[in-house]
């Protein structure tokens, strides 16, 4: 079991309020953590992780309360491990270069059909997770599949996202298991739900005027306002409500991708 976390703004905010929210669970997933994001609009990532719980990690601590690294995308992950030992390898999110872009990937859940085999992947996996292996087959498949765009066009069209979801519907179904995951290229971010809902997956909206709000579990109460400029609008994606705010529930094989703050594809 593991947790999930991704942002997508119209501008380059600080994660620290959802990052702090999701470090509180991780007495429990205590395996690992992980944080990626895309700095100055680039389109490589930056990527910290560590195979120690992030509730005693002296760098996550240092993340927690570091104002100064923004980006339109955010993706994190606590680890609690279901294959692969503790070690660096096996910590999400993995990162790997397609299409123009270094892609970033995080995954909640355990697909037992996987590995099987690499023959005829074109991209492979360095550590011992599903979690990677999966990520690689993904890409693999949308080269071969020519899922995604050209180098020198990077918008996805509908018809390309449809076929996106069916590609993880048919992955999930083949892993005989579970499959939420959170991937960017820099541009979009792509959040799909298991398709049998075997794992929770949850969307919020935030939007000025901005409300006071709650971390669970903490008695930590913000007021989002002092935080965040009145022009500012995104969504955050969670395995678990963070706040008590009024998070809405993917619903079982829904694919959602974002893109400067807004929902460009929604396929139930």
């Amino acid at each position: 079991m593991c947790e999930l976390l991704g942002l997508n703004f119209n501008r380059q905010i600080n994660p620290v309020f959802s990052f702090i929210g999701l470090m509180s669970e991780s007495h429990f997933h205590s395996d690992g953590w992980g944080l990626a994001y895309y700095p100055d609009k680039s389109s490589t990532a930056a990527v910290f992780k560590e195979p120690v719980a992030g509730c005693d990690s002296k760098l996550a601590a240092f993340i927690a309360n570091y104002q100064e690294m923004k980006s339109k995308i955010f993706l994190s992950h606590i680890r609690r491990a279901s294959a692969g030992s503790l070690q660096h390898s096996n910590c999400h999110p993995f990162t790997r270069y397609f299409r123009g872009g270094e892609w970033v990937f995080a995954h909640n859940g355990t697909l037992h059909g996987y590995p099987s085999t690499r023959k005829g992947m074109a991209y492979l996996p360095l550590g011992k997770t599903d979690s990677e292996y999966v990520f690689c087959k993904l890409l693999s498949e949308m080269k071969k599949r020519k899922i995604y765009s050209t180098k020198t066009s990077r918008c996805l069209s509908r018809n390309k996202m449809i076929g996106l979801q069916d590609l993880l519907i048919e992955i999930n179904d083949f892993g005989d298991g579970s499959l939420n995951c959170i991937f960017s290229d820099s541009q979009y971010l792509f959040c799909y739900r298991d398709f049998q809902g075997a794992r929770p997956l949850y969307y919020l909206k935030r939007e000025y005027p901005f409300d006071t709000t709650r971390l669970r579990d903490n008695d930590l109460e913000v007021n989002l306002n002092l935080l965040k400029n009145d022009s500012d609008c995104g969504y955050v994606v969670a395995s678990d409500n963070l706040t008590d705010e009024n998070w809405t529930s993917f619903q079982p094989g829904q694919l959602m991708v974002f893109k400067n703050g807004k929902v460009v594809a929604n396929l139930r």
